[in-house]
C-alpha cells in the first residue's frame, strides 16, 4: 500500500479538524480499508491497490478542501474517479446527499 497516500488522507480530514465520532478521522478511514480488505479477493487484482486507494482517500472531496485533480495528483485517475464517485451531492440530510444520481455513480465507476 501506498503510505503517501495514507497520509496525504489522514493528513487532509486532520487539518480540518474532521473528527468521526469524537475520535481522529482516521479510525473511520481505517475501518472502511479494514473491510474492503476483508473482500478485497472479490476484486480482480490489478485493481485491488486502486479500490485501498480509493478507500483511504473515500471522503476527502466531501469533507476536506481537496478536488478531484489533488486526488488525481497523490494517486491516478481510476482512483480520482472513484472517489469522486464516492462524493456525496449536497443536501440536508443522508436521503438527499445519497440520491439515485450518488449510486448510479457510483455503479458506472470501472
Amino acid at each position: 500500500m501506498n503510505s503517501k497516500i495514507i497520509a496525504y488522507a489522514i493528513e487532509a480530514h486532520h487539518n480540518t479538524n474532521h473528527l468521526y465520532d469524537g475520535k481522529p478521522y482516521a479510525v473511520h478511514l481505517a475501518m472502511v480499508v479494514g473491510y474492503a480488505q476483508k473482500y478485497i479477493d472479490k476484486i480482480p487484482k490489478q485493481f485491488q491497490e486502486n479500490v485501498i486507494s480509493a478507500c483511504w482517500l473515500h471522503d476527502t472531496i466531501e469533507d476536506t478542501r481537496n478536488t478531484y485533480n489533488d486526488i488525481k495528483n497523490i494517486s491516478n485517475t481510476t482512483v480520482a474517479d472513484i472517489v469522486y464517485a464516492l462524493t456525496n451531492e449536497k443536501g440536508k440530510n443522508r436521503k438527499e446527499r445519497a440520491n439515485d444520481k450518488y449510486y448510479q455513480g457510483i455503479t458506472k465507476c470501472r
